[in-house]
């Protein structure tokens, strides 16, 4: 038995010692294959062409940080804070322009730079980052994900698309259902969601009607093309060429309708909460304080006679808080409603609240408060430095020129700069230009306060004077932040994060080529409408009588705690 058993062991081994050989001899035939087949990357020989390889992969990067760090090191001085500032304010949009770093990484270099300069201290530079405007912007942008986490939009995106019988499927109808989907949700809702749902409804229908479509191309128009129009909505539904069969927008219709049976026939309770909710938040914040009616449900406690200390951030935060509490099932009314145990139901599972942290969070871009509070650091860098009172004299080409021309050269330059740089940045480049291009006729320092009435004037530093022949910019530069504000959402060609371009080069493989081309017509639309609007439309909400809009510094009394409101004007 054991010479048997002895034996049977060599035998395996010399099997598995063949085998193994064999194996061995295979895989090293294999790897002998594809190194013969796989090409080396061919090294860059030379002095000239690897200097050539570095601006042409890396100039991003050595452009990016050399040229402001040659500007830095040869143009500031010593007590000399405007070209401090000067010199900042190029740093930062070089860095928008280029992106050799994340462009929210940008808004720390004036938390640095300007108190280690001496310009402002870093206790009232922090101030920047953070107050009530940038708490509305987060709080209000959680509360306007309410429609996304329940899964409203998707169903109001697909009742729009589905809507109508075959022949509303065409590319022409398509556009119309799309735009209008797209800028109606945006609203209401956070638009970049808004842009990706979309996109993965009409993306895939596309490409498989391309795919099935490519035998009989004659007769058929390019669905890649129709893509691209559609995805990117801003060419006239003329430019789609041949109309679609009667066939394929049946096919169109029917992928459409397989995503619109997925979900639930009716609105669930949940969604209808959530819709509630929200439409009692834009409720609330609009009777909140009415500035024509002169009052409102917060004028019960008001630092001024016009204004309540009541502010929409408030209101934010209390919806927030609010929502973060309620259970979105209310299972736990069963014990009030039900007449026996069995009627209870699974009260006892912990249940999600209306607002969904989680949810909340991942899609909330908390980036954009270091680059907004940078870009309110640079603007009061700018005014302490006093760097205000030479801009003006860089921005006279525009400001003689006439109201109406001046206000369309602000349009065309703030719609250009969001298709080169990212939305936000393009807004705090520019700015603190449109800004202070004027001289105004009151000029503001950091820490002036005017007294109260019983307390006695302290001297205050001297203000520029008032210029000889001012302009409508003088108490009207406000309409030319408007321009800059709405004007920075205009970036339809390039594809930045955080933007719907990005979500239609990305997800609907729309090359940038072709957004470009497309985005030329959009953006030529939104310049015509967007300038009159400006010119007559906006004074008459905004302003009364062209006298501006009032700002108010508070300043301690001299015997009291409470402090006293002064008027003034921006």
């Amino acid at each position: 038995m054991r010479i048997g058993a002895n034996r049977n062991i060599k035998i395996a081994h010399v099997i598995f010692f063949v085998v193994f050989s064999n194996l061995w001899q295979i895989h090293l035939f294999g790897s002998f294959i594809n190194n013969k087949r796989r090409d080396p990357r061919t090294p860059v020989k030379g002095a000239l062409p690897r200097l050539k390889n570095i601006f042409t992969v890396h100039y991003r990067g050595v452009l990016g940080v050399l040229v402001p760090l040659l500007i830095l090191t040869w143009q500031p001085k010593k007590g000399q804070h405007d070209i401090t500032v000067a010199c900042l304010w190029f740093w930062m949009a070089w860095f928008f322009l280029l992106q050799p770093v994340n462009i929210p990484v940008v808004g720390f270099i004036p938390l640095f730079l300007l108190p280690m300069t001496g310009v402002i201290p870093t206790v009232d530079l922090c101030k920047c980052y953070f107050d009530d405007n940038i708490a509305l912007f987060i709080l209000a942008g959680m509360v306007h994900l309410l429609l996304n986490s329940c899964g409203a939009d998707r169903r109001i995106i697909l009742w729009l698309l589905c809507s109508g019988d075959s022949c509303q499927f065409s590319g022409k109808r398509i556009i119309f259902k799309a735009s209008a989907a797209a800028f109606f949700l945006s609203m209401i809702s956070n638009r970049l969601i808004v842009t990706s749902t979309i996109t993965q409804f009409l993306a895939p229908a596309y490409m498989n009607l391309q795919s099935s479509t490519s035998s009989y191309r004659t007769n058929e128009p390019d669905y890649d093309v129709m893509r691209h129009i559609v995805l990117c909505a801003v060419q006239t539904a003329s430019s789609i060429g041949k109309p679609m069969s009667g066939s394929s927008m049946a096919y169109m219709r029917n992928m459409l309708l397989e995503q619109d049976k997925l979900l639930k026939p009716f609105l669930t309770d949940y969604q209808k909460c959530c819709i509630f909710f929200y439409f009692a938040y834009l409720a609330a914040c609009m009777f909140r304080w009415s500035d024509w009616l002169n009052m409102g449900w917060s004028g019960f406690e008001k630092v001024v006679p016009e204004i309540p200390m009541i502010k929409d951030a408030t209101v934010a935060a209390l919806f927030v808080i609010v929502l973060h509490i309620l259970p979105k099932s209310f299972l736990f009314t069963n014990y009030v409603t039900a007449r026996v145990k069995s009627h209870i139901g699974d009260v006892l599972k912990p249940d999600s609240p209306v607002m969904w942290w989680r949810y909340v969070d991942k899609n909330t871009n908390y980036g954009y408060i270091i680059l907004m509070g940078g870009a309110i650091a640079l603007n009061l860098g700018i005014r302490v430095s006093k760097l205000n009172e030479s801009i003006p004299n860089y921005g006279k080409h525009i400001t003689d020129l006439g109201w109406n021309a001046s206000l369309l050269v602000i349009c065309i330059i703030a719609a250009i700069l969001p298709n080169i740089m990212s939305s936000v940045a393009a807004c705090a480049a520019f700015l603190p230009f449109v800004l202070h291009m004027a001289a105004p006729s009151t000029t503001l320092r950091q820490g002036d306060e005017t007294p109260a009435p019983d307390a006695p004037a302290a001297p205050a530093a001297p203000a520029a004077p008032a210029p000889a022949n001012p302009t409508p910019w003088s108490s009207n530069f406000y309409l030319g932040a408007l321009i800059v504000g709405i004007g920075s959402s205009f970036g339809f060609a390039a594809p930045f994060m955080y933007t719907p371009a990005y979500f239609c080069h990305y997800t609907g493989k729309v090359p940038i080529k072709q957004m470009i081309k497309y985005a030329i017509g959009s953006l030529i639309i939104c310049i015509i409408v967007l300038w009159p609007a400006i010119c007559f439309y906006a004074p008459i909400i905004w302003v009364d009588q062209s006298v501006g809009i009032k700002s108010y510094s508070l300043a301690p009394p001299a015997g009291g705690d409470a402090p006293a409101p002064s008027p003034g004007t921006p």
